[in-house]
């Protein structure tokens, strides 16, 4: 410290200091108030805080009877309208502010001690915040109660309880936006929410207030017990007179927070709803739905057992609980649960079908393809099953790498083709036909599948990328583009004919067909909100590159390092670019770039 500094004590806790070069006012062990250049700063144990920007001042003498009912700046701040911005004064009109040139300016030295008698009345009154803005307060108080001042602590509790009591929904939103809520203990939270309860009582119906009821029964869900949330919802149902029973409310509540992916909250409303309505089993299938998204198990099938207490033959739950069982690896249990499931309703193919894959995981290969042998004998539906049996044999085939099994599923798949021809989702059982046929190595046939899944269905993308990379090993490059244009006029960005046909017209150096399809893949990808790959962008770039139209290209570069810019292979095209036109402006300009991206 210089020998010019000079020290004023105010107080045991305060001190001022001042040289030629700096000023300086310690409010107490945690607040420091710092002029530097022209403006005043706050600092929060040694840590600089925020720059104060705002000072209400200058209330006439003739005026004080305007303000004898007036209890805190805040309310003074919106009578009297007029501030202190970066040394110069300004009044509010229309919510605007605007410069006053009638009223003198004042330094920033008489702008900062003004700054320090407000904060160390502030600190005086033990952070009483009717003295200070609250939008300087709130935000001290909360980086107070960070730094362990214990009045800071319990004066900002009060004050979020208090904007959380008396504020409009959109002060609650930014109090749980903020988290400071989380300052709050559970018994505080627990006791402002009672509160906020007993206050409904005297309010009269609004719109307004029930959406922000419906938010306070939100953060319920999320901070405190269910019994008070259960208080709320039964005094939301007085305050918006609903016929709805209670039970239905909560379990709009629910559904309302399953809507929004909000599952913890969703379980303590259909909890809460079946308190009220213990047999309702939609509302039990729900909560063992919300436990399995949860990946809670042991609480999922203690739930569908509930169900199963009001309704023992109820399908849905059997097979739910089966195949909870069966992610669980309680093999047995899955099996016998299924099993029963098909003695309330044999025709309900989904219990064999679970039943088929319980074998299959166990290892019990035969015993899973034996299940869908037996339903097929009586069946009605005997063209999903099929399918159902073919992938079996598919599957096998893949794994195995036996061909036996892939001339299973070509049975199969043509039995199912006989018997369902009107289906109209015959396509897929011709793709996976094709599919069959190309795992054995039969490519003409595969070809021959492929064409009639096209045929029955013209937008089948999956069957046109298959015949494209057929006819691509064949050498039929026609072929190929014919394809590929069919596959980009159902969807243009679609990746693989998007390739091929790019690379083929680069190779024929037909680049501006080849820019063409670049251009309408972004444009379609946009327009669709999809995401937009680096590589999308540098295929555009490379395809102008090779034209010449180098400006082109590195503009069509610099958007792929936007999303990637650390990636060197397109910092490389962008350098290759750059240098082609011989233009140090731009050189320069890159060299910024890479600078700014990397040093």
């Amino acid at each position: 410290m210089e020998k010019e500094d000079i020290f004023h004590r105010v107080n045991k806790d305060s001190w001022y200091m001042s040289n030629s070069k700096i000023k300086e006012f310690k409010v107490n062990k945690y607040i420091l108030l710092r002029l530097e250049g022209k403006y005043t700063l706050i600092y929060v144990n040694r840590k600089r805080f925020m720059h104060c920007k705002r000072l209400i001042i200058n209330i006439p003498i003739k005026d004080i009877e305007t303000y004898e009912e007036i209890s805190s700046i805040d309310e003074a701040s919106k009578l009297y309208n007029q501030y202190l911005i970066d040394n110069k004064f300004y009044k509010e009109e229309n919510k605007e502010l605007f410069h006053s040139p009638y009223i003198c300016d004042i330094p920033p030295e008489t702008e900062f001690w003004g700054h320090c008698s407000n904060i160390q009345v502030w600190v005086e009154q033990n952070y009483d915040p009717r003295v200070l803005h609250s939008n300087l307060a709130f935000p001290l108080l909360k980086e107070l109660t960070k730094a362990g001042d214990p009045q800071a602590k319990k004066v900002f509790k009060e004050e979020i309880a208090k904007r959380f009591f008396e504020g409009k929904i959109t002060q609650k939103l930014i109090l749980v936006k903020e988290k400071y809520l989380n300052y709050l203990n559970k018994e505080e939270l627990e006791s402002l929410i009672e509160d906020y309860i007993d206050s409904l009582k005297k309010l009269k119906y609004s719109e307004e207030k029930d959406r922000e009821i419906k938010y306070v029964i939100e953060i319920g869900l999320k901070y405190i017990k269910e019994e008070i949330v259960k208080k709320l919802i039964e005094k939301y149902k007085d305050f918006s007179n609903y016929e709805e029973e209670l039970s239905e409310i909560s379990f709009q509540l629910g559904i309302s927070c399953i809507n929004e992916h909000k599952y913890y909250k969703a379980i303590k409303c259909l909890k809460i709803g079946l308190e009220y309505n213990v047999k309702n089993v939609e509302f039990w299938m729900r909560l063992a739905n919300l436990y399995e998204r949860r990946f809670q198990d042991e609480e999922a099938v203690k739930t569908y057992k509930k169900v199963l207490e009001i309704d023992q033959n109820n399908i849905i739950a059997l097979n739910e609980l089966g195949k909870v069982f069966c992610t669980m690896n309680y093999y047995d249990q899955a099996i016998h649960t299924f099993k029963k499931a098909i003695e309330v309703d044999k025709y309900y193919f989904s219990s064999w079908e679970n039943l088929s894959e319980t074998y299959q995981k166990m290892g019990k290969i035969r015993g899973g393809i034996r299940v869908i042998k037996e339903v097929l004998k009586f069946h009605p539906c005997k063209s999903i099953i099929l399918d159902y049996l073919a992938s079996i044999y598919t599957d096998l085939g893949f794994f195995h790498g036996e061909i036996e099994y892939y001339d299973k599923a070509i049975k199969v798949y043509k039995k199912a083709l006989k018997i369902d021809s009107e289906d109209p989702e015959i396509y897929l059982r011709w793709y996976y036909l094709g599919d069959a046929y190309q795992e054995k190595g039969e490519i003409d046939k595969a070809v021959d599948a492929y064409s009639k899944a096209l045929k029955n269905n013209k937008k089948d993308l999956c069957s046109l990328d298959e015949l494209i990379n057929i006819y691509n090993k064949k050498g039929d490059i026609e072929k190929v583009i014919l394809l590929c244009k069919q596959a980009l006029s159902i969807s243009p960005s679609f990746s693989s004919p998007l390739k091929f046909l790019y690379n083929i017209y680069c190779k024929k150096k037909q680049y501006d067909n080849a820019i063409k399809i670049c251009q309408e893949a972004l444009d379609y990808d946009i327009k669709k909100k999809k995401f937009i790959f680096p590589d999308d962008w540098v295929r555009l770039g490379k395809a102008f590159y090779k034209k010449g139209a180098h400006s082109e290209a590195i503009e069509a570069f610099a958007r792929a390092l936007k999303i990637t810019p650390r990636d060197q292979e397109i910092w490389k095209h962008l350098r290759s670019a750059i240098g082609e036109r011989d233009d140090q402006k731009l050189i320069k300009r890159e060299n910024n770039l890479f600078h700014n991206f990397f040093v």
